[in-house]
């Protein structure tokens, strides 16, 4: 509790995350090689990012907070119960 994650622990818990991952283009790989020239691919990215994005989430979830500097600190705070009223039925 209270750790804080900076981008290189982040970036290698998503490549951990990733490691045994295996995207399967259809077709023939050498063809669609020569095609594309080995760019990033929709599914290639949103894989990344459902990988960070979990991790955001499991990081907090922990009570640890991220901070990619110059972007945003993502740190959990815990608040005091609020009581609200109902104006119409009290």
């Amino acid at each position: 509790m209270g750790k804080r994650f900076y981008k290189a622990d982040l970036v290698k818990r998503v490549v951990d995350k990733l490691k045994d991952t295996k995207i399967v283009i259809g077709g023939n790989k050498y063809f669609y090689k020569k095609l594309y020239h080995l760019k990033y691919t929709q599914i290639i990215v949103s894989n990344v990012i459902n990988a960070f994005l979990d991790e955001l989430v499991s990081i907090a979830g922990n009570g640890d907070s991220v901070e990619l500097r110059g972007y945003f600190v993502i740190e959990p705070v815990y608040c005091k119960e609020t009581v609200a009223r109902n104006c119409y039925t009290n």
